[in-house]
């Protein structure tokens, strides 16, 4: 019985893909790349919080449920909201806001050491909300993301205050 070239080339194929395979045993088959941590230069910390003079959280959407909204904080007295999908509120609203409120908010932002924190922040997986904390200061805008509940404690401190004041104010259609 002999062979005919079609078919040794076959059984040499399937040979290689077995050592392949074999040599490939107790490796893994994927391996994510690493993000490089990139230094950032350093953001300016405002002197007061006067220095501030808008403040933004912005929710951003998953593959489920998650709301999706933001609050718009300015130092000029006003505050604005806009629920976009799976919130109780939709649509645009403003509210007026006291001038002191603003300035405890600043200050929170201050103390927490929100401008030393990284542009960025991300977890594992693929179905999580963003939360994206912009601050307008005298000295330029920080910008600070998170993806899935990635950041520092102090971070989500301050989600928690912004959302806590924004579900406090009286809002009315814009």
């Amino acid at each position: 019985m002999s062979l005919d070239t079609a078919d040794l080339a076959k059984r040499r194929f399937a040979l290689l893909l077995v050592l392949a395979l074999l040599q490939g045993c107790g490796q893994p088959f994927w391996t994510p790349r690493r993000q490089v941590a990139v230094a950032e230069p350093p953001f300016p910390k405002p002197n007061s919080p006067a220095d501030i003079q808008e403040i933004e959280l912005r929710h951003t959407g998953c593959f489920g449920t998650c709301p999706i909204y933001r609050f718009t904080f300015s130092s000029k007295g006003s505050a604005t909201y806009e629920g976009e999908r799976f919130v109780l509120l939709a649509g645009t609203y403003e509210a007026p806001l006291d001038s002191a409120v603003f300035a405890f908010l600043s200050r929170r932002l201050i103390k927490s050491d929100a401008f030393d924190l990284a542009s960025r922040y991300g977890a594992a997986g693929t179905d999580h909300s963003s939360r994206i904390l912009t601050i307008v200061t005298n000295q330029g805008t920080k910008v600070v993301s998170e993806y899935g509940d990635s950041a520092p404690a102090r971070f989500h401190e301050v989600v928690s205050t912004i959302d806590s004041l924004g579900g406090r104010l009286r809002w009315h259609a814009k």
